[in-house]
């Protein structure tokens, strides 16, 4: 995390805006495998009608 926010601001097309969208990508993927583990599937409109 700490690398993507120092390059967070880079300019596209530059070498640390590729490295950028890279470290989002993998980032996302890696929270998306955390945190389906932990979440049982919900249905909202169950969730509200409580």
């Amino acid at each position: 995390m700490g690398r993507f926010q120092s390059i967070q601001s880079a300019v596209k097309g530059s070498p640390e805006h590729k490295e950028k969208m890279l470290l989002a990508r993998l980032i996302h993927e890696y929270e998306q495998e955390l945190f389906k583990k932990d979440l049982p599937d919900l249905n909202p409109v169950e969730l509200i009608k409580g």
